[in-house]
């Protein structure tokens, strides 16, 4: 199911116009970076971006559901999804939270789970004369069963079409 889904996220990538920064890439790792200006109150920013299951699309779940979708900052510490009968998907750890300033997440999303890779998601919310800057670099290394081949491509693409989302709600 996961490869039938990283299928459909390549051949979504055609119609993506506001592609991101593919910042660095290698057979070993890769580094892909958004960012978005929202005028509204950092509070706010925060708020929104906290309520993952109002901005993530629902056709990148495992559940098909984007409201099962949940940050845990205080007690599970981690981006997770409710599945039917008691399941769960702990899709990143979360290592690092400043209110208002920085998230830092750990691990490998969605189908990324099933390689021997691990990556850091960091969320950065910046207050400028702008309003607030809004930045998720994803940084991603390891090994790729078969190579790394399309893979930073379908990320990047996946995470932008989140980011966008987040945006949008702004």
């Amino acid at each position: 199911m996961r490869f039938k889904l990283l299928a459909g996220l390549l051949l979504g990538l055609a119609g993506f116009t506001a592609q991101a920064e593919l910042a660095q890439q290698s057979e070993q790792h890769f580094i892909i970076k958004h960012q978005f200006n929202s005028k509204k109150p950092l509070a706010e920013v925060y708020r929104q971006f906290k309520q993952v299951n109002k901005w993530w699309e629902a056709g990148h779940t495992f559940s098909g559901k984007a409201e099962n979708l949940y940050f845990d900052f205080d007690q599970q510490r981690c981006y997770c999804e409710k599945l039917d009968n008691g399941g769960f998907i702990r899709h990143l750890a979360v290592i690092h939270v400043q209110p208002q300033k920085k998230v830092v997440f750990s691990g490998g999303l969605g189908p990324l789970q099933d390689q021997p890779v691990n990556g850091k998601m960091i969320w950065s919310f910046t207050e400028s004369d702008k309003g607030v800057e809004v930045t998720v670099e994803y940084r991603v290394y390891g090994m790729i069963v078969g190579g790394m081949g399309e893979w930073p491509k379908a990320v990047d693409f996946v995470t932008g079409t989140q980011v966008k989302r987040l945006a949008g709600l702004l």
